[in-house]
């Protein structure tokens, strides 16, 4: 494995019985050390994605897609070197040309695209990203067909609409997700992916792996962006009932406060005023937005600006 890969991952290969060696500053890297190993020690080496049996095992989604959803328009799949995509297309092209097949790559790791871009497949430089799942610096030589002419589209997502898909499924569905699984998801909800009226659309949301800090992270950011938390600081004159006055008023308006810190002695505070620094979960944005105006027309206006004013009602 790469030696970027995710605690997660590691622990949970250790646990189905694997022998883990990070080698590598890319897949690439790490594919090639493999390959030298087995070729060293007698050992059998399987390609996680540019083999033709590995491929055709990942075609079978697609049979699976149209047994279950006949009338399927489009399904969108996350896209790293490359093999889940060119399975899942040559089988469902074969039988239903007319279903759009859509790619989804991190724009940290946009190799799919450049390939189609240069009409072939390239290296390109791989950024930080939480889809490390599809953090793949070439597509492969035998997935690039597939690619090439049965794929409709690629499409990027950032890593902020990857985060928003993970609380979204987690949320709304109850589906833990990695960022790869995520990023069909991340396409549609940031508007990369477009359904036509009245179309069924599949999201292949293909893996759970990811680290448990992480995850907590994400969460966490997920409910910022998303304006579910708030995070605002106020200069309020010292005295035994300025405090909870402030809360209160946080309280009336439904607001509930998880996280409340207080400065005292700073080189730009007035010796008669302290600084609160809250932390405020609200329903959305509009209830945030209430909750703020609510603060301000009370006499505390905000000295550093609302972190997680969120882009939904």
């Amino acid at each position: 494995m790469p030696v970027w890969v995710s605690p997660g991952k590691q622990e949970a290969a250790t646990g189905y019985g694997a022998r883990i060696i990070l080698n590598g500053s890319t897949l690439q890297e790490s594919i090639d050390h493999a390959m030298t190993l087995a070729a060293e020690r007698s050992m059998t080496f399987i390609h996680p994605y540019n083999d033709e049996a590995v491929i055709a095992g990942q075609g079978t989604i697609g049979l699976e897609i149209l047994e279950d959803l006949p009338d399927t328009g489009s399904i969108v799949v996350p896209v790293g070197g490359g093999g889940l995509i060119a399975g899942i297309a040559t089988a469902v092209k074969a039988i239903r040309p007319d279903i759009r097949i859509i790619g989804v790559q991190a724009a940290a790791c946009p190799s799919a695209a450049a390939a189609r871009e240069t009409g072939g497949p390239a290296t390109v430089t791989a950024y930080p990203t939480i889809a490390d799942g599809i953090r793949v610096t070439r597509t492969g030589d035998l997935t690039w067909p597939a690619i090439r002419d049965l794929v409709d589209t690629i499409v990027l997502v950032d890593e902020a609409a990857m985060v928003n898909a993970i609380s979204v499924l987690l949320e709304r569905k109850k589906v833990l997700a990695e960022g790869a699984g995520a990023a069909p998801l991340a396409a549609l909800l940031s508007g990369a992916v477009t359904p036509a009226p009245g179309e069924k659309i599949v999201l292949v949301i293909s893996g759970g792996n990811v680290d448990a800090f992480l995850l907590e992270r994400i969460i966490r950011k997920g409910l910022y962006d998303s304006g579910r938390v708030l995070q605002c600081s106020f200069e309020i004159e010292e005295g035994v009932r300025a405090l909870p006055h402030l809360l209160s008023l946080v309280a009336a308006e439904g607001g509930t406060i998880s996280r409340v810190e207080q400065e005292r002695i700073t080189p730009d505070l007035p010796l008669y005023l302290i600084r609160v620094t809250l932390e405020i979960e609200v329903r959305g944005p509009r209830h945030g937005r209430r909750v703020m105006a609510a603060l301000e027309t009370a006499g505390y206006p905000m000295k550093v600006p609302v972190q997680g004013t969120g882009t939904h009602p």
